[in-house]
């Protein structure tokens, strides 16, 4: 009797097309909350799972706070070549005189 050990069996060959999903149970969920977010996914055409995994996708793909700090510190500091302070003051001195003129004239 002899095997054959060149064909890969039917069950191996469609094993690298399965794609692993995790599963998560979130334990002492509020009802409130849970309704808020079962009412959200109907909004959104999706199942609650759905739509609290797209939740969690997003929060996942975020750079966390201190990591986020870190980066902008690293960078070149920017100079802007004039102050923002005064960019805006040049900017709302010109509106500001149009609307105290505009109110003088419906007193």
């Amino acid at each position: 009797m002899s095997i054959a050990t060149e064909a890969p069996s039917t069950c191996t060959s469609h094993v690298s097309m399965l794609v692993c999903m995790s599963t998560l149970q979130v334990r002492n969920l509020s009802e409130e909350t849970h309704r808020i977010l079962k009412a959200r996914a109907v909004e959104a055409n999706q199942s609650l799972s759905d739509f609290v995994a797209g939740i969690l996708d997003r929060e996942a793909s975020k750079l966390p706070f201190d990591q986020w700090v870190t980066r902008i510190r690293l960078r070149e500091p920017v100079d802007p070549g004039e102050s923002a302070a005064r960019a805006l003051a040049e900017e709302q001195g010109s509106w500001a005189d149009e609307a105290r003129e505009w109110w003088a004239e419906q007193r």
